[in-house]
């Protein structure tokens, strides 16, 4: 569905060349960490560097606010082969006026598998159309000590979801 709400949620768009005003489509979902920071996916990074990036605020890319990147970083620890500690942070050329999101510090124990959590992202639709903000529902199926893994409950990611937010509410309000 489309997501109306989830400000912290970003697109992340190539730097458009063009001078014809066209926005190019988003290729990745971030999530806004502080007003500077944005957490996205490494792979994400993979063959561009982040001051090729834009960033995305709002519903679509049609009526979103634009903010350029100026630096980033990939995990030391990225494997692009097995995708382990596939996480990124980009800075933002200027501060973001929304709100970022809480993020959960606390380790996860058993009594997450099964647990409802939230996609949000710019990703393919059932069109393969990207660039709109949708959201859905996931159920966590695996718990491990570096990962998670989640099945669709309905929904699922769709390529250009990656880097995008998993949501869950454990007690306290939703969390990064």
């Amino acid at each position: 569905a489309v997501a109306e709400g989830d400000p912290a949620v970003v697109g992340l768009v190539i730097r458009s060349i063009a001078c014809t005003g066209d926005r190019p489509p988003s290729t990745c979902t971030g999530a806004l960490i502080a007003p500077r920071v944005v957490l996205t996916a490494a792979h994400c990074l993979r063959a561009r560097r982040p001051g090729e990036l834009r960033v995305l605020f709002g519903r679509d890319r049609a009526s979103g606010a634009l903010i350029d990147v100026d630096d980033g970083v990939v995990h030391p620890q990225y494997d692009p082969t097995t995708q382990r500690f596939d996480v990124a942070l980009l800075r933002l050329a200027r501060p973001a006026e929304q709100e970022p999101f809480v993020v959960e510090t606390r380790g996860l124990d058993a009594t997450f598998e099964g647990a409802s959590v939230r996609l949000v992202g710019f990703g393919l639709d059932e069109t393969g159309a990207s660039g709109v903000k949708r959201a859905g529902t996931a159920r966590v199926s695996t718990l491990e000590a570096e990962t998670f893994r989640y099945a669709p409950g309905p929904a699922m990611t769709c390529g250009g979801d990656s880097g995008g937010p998993v949501l869950a509410d454990l007690g306290m309000g939703e969390r990064l």
